[in-house]
């Protein structure tokens, strides 16, 4: 067995999050796919109430970071010239080659020295981002820019009863930086047999694009997907989460020696409302420490981490140090576990971006 891993002396310097104006009304639009008494529990179970998705078919993923990432550079002008490396966590980069974070560099007038890496991760990785960005901090003893989003509605099946509702868009940047008397610890759960439950099929070396890719099919519950839509199997998911995610975060406290009760705020994958009730129940968590987003926002895979810290806890962050644990879980079979201090630090709250 695998110990927690522990990183010292680092920081989040800065953090911001940035979703697009167009707001859809879940109730509204699920209209079309479910009957009223269908859609008050599928809502419910959810607590997708309304998300935002890109009504532009040329928005990326890419510009909701950049504009997250212009955010704190015009907030605190200083930190750009600070940046040393650039890790942007996506599955829907706005290219196959190049890669996004390349692209940013020169958006952003970084210097032509820095590095920039590209992590094909799902909801799993903000906390992945966090890990990378950590060690390169430590070895470089400068900043690094993350950058995590997704633009999901480019494959999410408007007629999926699976995904439709729930699957947004957002990016969000976060700066980290050398500091001192600092530790966070990290672990992660990787079960690459269970891959098949949540994926998207076509479009990949192994299934590559073709004729059919675009064609709907419908499936025994009515719902309607091109295979180049992604497919979610929601109850072997979220069987899965269930039995395996308490585990995975008690051996984390256990590890790195940090009481439950020492937590300021929990802050879950916004994977969907019951599941993360679930992971409250189980772990014995009061309420108020676990704060909700997906009601606003929906589910914008890994970057509803950074979207639920800008949005719900903006003033705690400003103003304090609190002590997080961050959790993600989800496409792979993969979960990525990290408990960090965070504050006092620049945090813009939510942005909008305009289409």
């Amino acid at each position: 067995m695998f110990e927690a891993l522990k990183i010292e002396d680092i920081k989040i310097e800065a953090i911001s999050a940035c979703v697009p104006k167009n707001e859809i009304d879940n109730y509204q639009f699920g209209k079309t796919l479910f009957n009223e008494k269908e859609l008050e529990i599928t809502i419910g179970t959810t607590g997708a109430f309304k998300k935002r998705i890109c009504k532009n078919n040329k928005t990326t993923a890419l510009e909701l970071c950049l504009k997250a990432a212009e955010e704190i550079f015009k907030l605190k002008p200083g930190l750009k010239e600070k940046i040393a490396g650039v890790v942007f966590v996506t599955q829907s980069p706005s290219q196959i080659v190049p890669n996004n974070s390349s692209y940013i560099q020169h958006l952003l007038g970084l210097s032509k020295e820095v590095f920039a890496i590209d992590v094909n991760h799902a909801c799993s990785g903000y906390a992945y981002g966090l890990y990378i960005s950590s060690l390169m901090v430590n070895n470089t003893n400068k900043s690094i820019l993350l950058l995590d989003g997704d633009k999901q509605s480019h494959f999410v099946s408007p007629f999926d009863k699976s995904t439709a509702l729930l699957f947004s868009d957002a990016g969000s940047a976060t700066v980290l930086s050398k500091s001192e008397n600092t530790k966070c610890f990290f672990n992660f759960v990787t079960d690459g047999s269970k891959r098949d439950i949540l994926q998207l099929k076509d479009g990949g070396s192994l299934h590559w694009f073709k004729e059919d890719s675009l064609i709907y099919r419908e499936y025994p519950d009515g719902s309607k997907r091109k295979d180049l839509d992604v497919y979610m199997d929601g109850l072997e998911v979220f069987k899965y989460v269930f039995i395996n995610l308490p585990k995975s975060i008690n051996k984390l406290f256990i590890e790195s020696k940090i009481n439950k009760d020492e937590i300021d705020f929990f802050v879950f994958h916004q994977a969907n409302k019951y599941m993360i009730d679930m992971a409250q129940k189980n772990l014995k968590i009061e309420t108020s420490k676990v704060p909700i987003s997906i009601n606003k926002y929906g589910n914008s895979s890994s970057s509803t981490i950074p979207v639920t810290i800008c949005s719900e806890l903006n003033e705690q962050i400003s103003n304090n140090k609190c002590r997080m644990l961050l959790s993600g879980y989800g496409a792979g079979m993969s979960f990525a576990n990290c408990i960090l201090d965070i504050g006092p630090c620049l945090c813009t709250g939510v942005i909008e971006y305009e289409e």
